[in-house]
C-alpha cells in the first residue's frame, strides 16, 4: 500500500489552483466600421459567446477572430454580411479563444449591439 502522509504531502500544490475570471464585453460599433469585442490577455485563454441584438431595421454583421493580434484579413471571418432581420437577436456557438486573440465585430447599420459573455482563464487551462 500507500505509506502514510505526513501533513506535508496534503498540502495542494499552487500549480493546481486555477485563476479564472468573467468577462462581459459590449460593443455597438457605427455603421461600417470594425470594433474589437474582446481581446484575450497575454497569458490567458478565454472561452464564451458571442450575443448580437438588432436595434433597428434589417442590416448585416460580421463577426472575426483574430489569432495572435493579427490584421484583419478574410481568414478570420466566422459571419461574413450575414443577414439580421429587424430587432432580432441570436448568439454564436461557445468559442474557445487562445492568448492574443482578438473578435472583431460590424454592423452595416451601425443599430446593432455586440456582446461577449464568458470566462476568461489561466493559459494552461484545457476547455
Amino acid at each position: 500500500g500507500l505509506p502514510p502522509l505526513t501533513g506535508r504531502e496534503r498540502a495542494v500544490p499552487m500549480t493546481v489552483l486555477r485563476r479564472e475570471r468573467p468577462v462581459d464585453a459590449q460593443a455597438a460599433p457605427g455603421a461600417g466600421a470594425d470594433a474589437d469585442l474582446v481581446t484575450v490577455d497575454t497569458g490567458y485563454e478565454m472561452e464564451g459567446r458571442v450575443w448580437v441584438a438588432n436595434r433597428g431595421a434589417a442590416t448585416t454583421i460580421r463577426i472575426a477572430a483574430r489569432m495572435d493580434a493579427a490584421a484583419l484579413t478574410n481568414e478570420h471571418y466566422l459571419a461574413y454580411d450575414e443577414p439580421l432581420a429587424a430587432n432580432e437577436s441570436l448568439h454564436m456557438e461557445s468559442m474557445d479563444l487562445p492568448s492574443g486573440a482578438i473578435v472583431t465585430v460590424r454592423s452595416a447599420s451601425g443599430s446593432v449591439s455586440f456582446s461577449f459573455i464568458g470566462k476568461q482563464r489561466v493559459g494552461d487551462a484545457n476547455f
